[in-house]
């Protein structure tokens, strides 16, 4: 059931857990989290025992998976926070998924992007949008950030 939630198949998960009886682990939610198949998400969710855990929100940040975010939040916020504490903002530095990076902003107010903002400069080349980004919502921590990327990219002599 694990591989056929990954790869979203919703019939075949339906018939083995009517089927079959080995079930299936947590994996099968954060796989399916990850490969952005909400409605296996809701069916094991409404179906099964096992919840999600915190890899299933893990991928969705890492794919830049808004939707699914937003159902795993509307189902366990405090597990969101504390995963999104913990993992999201390296993860989005290198992805640069904005609506996610958005959504933890608004939701997970615990989230430090100091050293996201050091991270996703240099990961995205620098890129524009990003930058604006942060220049709103964290403007000191942008502008120590930009004075540090400025002096790093200068060679002294």
């Amino acid at each position: 059931m694990n591989s056929t939630a990954r790869n979203g198949h919703l019939d075949v998960v339906k018939w083995l857990h009517a089927n079959r009886s080995e079930g299936c682990t947590t994996e099968a939610m954060g796989k399916a989290a990850q490969n952005n198949h909400l409605a296996v998400l809701k069916w094991l969710d409404q179906n099964r025992t096992e919840r999600f855990t915190d890899k299933a929100i893990r991928g969705a940040v890492r794919v830049g998976n808004l939707e699914v975010l937003e159902w795993l939040y509307s189902r366990q916020p405090e597990l969101c926070r504390i995963t999104a504490v913990n993992c999201a903002n390296d993860v989005l530095a290198y992805c640069s998924h904005f609506g996610v990076l958005w959504f933890l902003h608004q939701n997970c107010r615990e989230c430090c992007l100091i050293e996201t903002l050091k991270e996703a400069l240099v990961a995205t080349g620098k890129r524009l949008e990003f930058a604006e980004w942060a220049y709103v919502h964290h403007r000191h921590e942008f502008e120590l950030t930009v004075e540090e990327q400025l002096f790093d990219d200068c060679d002294v002599v």
